[in-house]
This record gives C-alpha cells, structure tokens and sequence, in this order.
C-alpha cells in the first residue's frame, strides 16, 4: 500500500499544480474569417411619404393616430421617423409644423397649439419628429382628441434658411407659397 501511496501522491501533486497554475494572458490572437450572412430580418414598417421638394426645403406630412402616442405623466408622444430632418436642418436649419385640426385640410394652424392646459407642440431630432400633447397630470390622456388630425412639417436648410427673410411663418399659405416657388424652380 506504501508503494501505490508513493506513485499516486506524486501525481496527484503534479495534477494539483498543472491545474491550479494560472500564468498572464497572452496577446489577443488575430479576427477569425466573417461568418455567413444571416437570414434577412422582418421589414419594418412603412414611413410617411415625403412630398417633393427642393434642395433647400422639403416638406412630408402625416396624420396622427391615437394608437400612435405613448403617456407619461401628463406628456403624451408620438415619435415619427423624419429622414428629411438632416443634421444640417437640426444644427443650422428651421423645422415648422402646422395641424389641421381635423378639419381635412381646410384650416391650417402652426404648432404649438393652446386648449387652456392642453397643449400640442412638437420635438424633433436629426431623422425623427414628434408630436407632444400635455395636460395636467390629473387630466386623463388627450390623444383621442387629436385622432385623424394631419399634420403638415416643412424643413429648411442652411441654405435655405434665408427664403424665410420677411415670411410670416404663422401663415400656413404663405409659407405653401414659398414651397410651391421652390418646388415650381426646380422643375
């Protein structure tokens, strides 16, 4: 029994230390080959069709859904994808909105909009818009109000920002005009 002893404690030590030894790691080996592509993903969902327009502005227009606002605390959103609000709109360049209201096309408001304590305004960012509807935070939520309204964002440019010298950005037609120039010179 001494002999086994002898033979299996010298292994069982060098079994202990080849395993518990662990030394510094080592450089990060090269990038393996890239994989196979992957199956191509659901498609999302359809943005809103964007209108013509020039180099310098650009206008798209869509209408709210109640299903379309999310609440928190008194503030209502609805986030719109926006691919014609650039980086260049965001840091040099005007966006403006205008509603209808619900009255299909027939009266043109600019955004903000003031119901008392209800208020519609808008946010944006480079690619996306919304629209943010607050109330006070014991009102319940307001969106079905607006449910169906159209809603109308014209953006400008850097470039041309200077279009707007002596327009009244609250008339929605004068603005439609300065639009239709700018979309009839490019023609």
């Amino acid at each position: 029994m001494t002999r086994i002893s002898k033979t299996l404690l010298p292994l069982f030590s060098l079994a202990l230390i080849l395993t518990a030894c662990e030394g510094p790691t080592g450089p990060e080996g090269p990038a393996g080959p890239q994989g196979a592509q992957g199956a191509a993903g659901e498609r999302g969902p359809e943005g809103p069709q964007g209108l013509s327009g020039g180099s310098n502005m650009a206008m798209f227009s869509f209408t709210l859904a109640e299903d379309d606002f999310t609440d928190n605390q008194g503030v209502e959103l609805a986030a719109y994808a926006a691919p014609l609000i650039t980086a260049d709109v965001v840091e040099n360049g005007v966006v403006l909105a205008y509603s209808d209201l619900g009255s299909d096309g027939d009266l043109w408001v600019p955004l903000p909009v003031l119901f008392g304590a209800l208020s519609q305004t808008f946010t944006y960012a480079e690619g996306s818009f919304g629209i943010l509807i607050s109330r006070p935070n014991t009102a319940p939520p307001q969106a079905s109000v607006f449910d169906g309204d159209q809603i109308r964002v014209v953006t400008f440019s850097s470039a041309g920002v200077q279009k707007l010298d002596g327009v009244d950005t609250e008339d929605y037609e004068a603005v439609m005009e300065l639009f239709d120039a700018e979309v009839n010179a490019i023609r």
